[in-house]
């Protein structure tokens, strides 16, 4: 029992720059294989580049986006943009 607890209490805590609730399951799958895990990394990554992630769309975007504003960020410049959606998309496709 006082594991559960323990877990639960441990689920509760919010992080700042936590990505937000509600993204598609396709899309956090997508962002987890591109090891992002925080709102400061798209910082360096543009929305074009996400929308090349295999199950990210419009939606997760403007989610993203509305969750940056809140803090102040901004997507990075498509030509400053980290490039993500390659190497991630390739292991998408060897799960597959």
């Amino acid at each position: 029992m006082m594991k559960n607890s323990t877990k639960n209490q441990k689920s509760n805590v919010s992080n700042e720059f936590e990505i937000p609730v509600g993204i598609g399951q396709p899309a956090m799958r997508a962002l987890a294989t591109a090891d992002i895990t925080n709102l400061e990394q798209f910082t360096r990554i543009s929305k074009d580049e996400l929308l090349k992630l295999h199950g990210v769309g419009p939606k997760a975007i403007r989610m993203i986006s509305e969750a940056m504003e809140e803090k102040g960020l901004q997507f990075a410049h498509s030509d400053q943009s980290d490039q993500v959606s390659e190497l991630a998309n390739k292991k998408i496709q060897r799960r597959t």
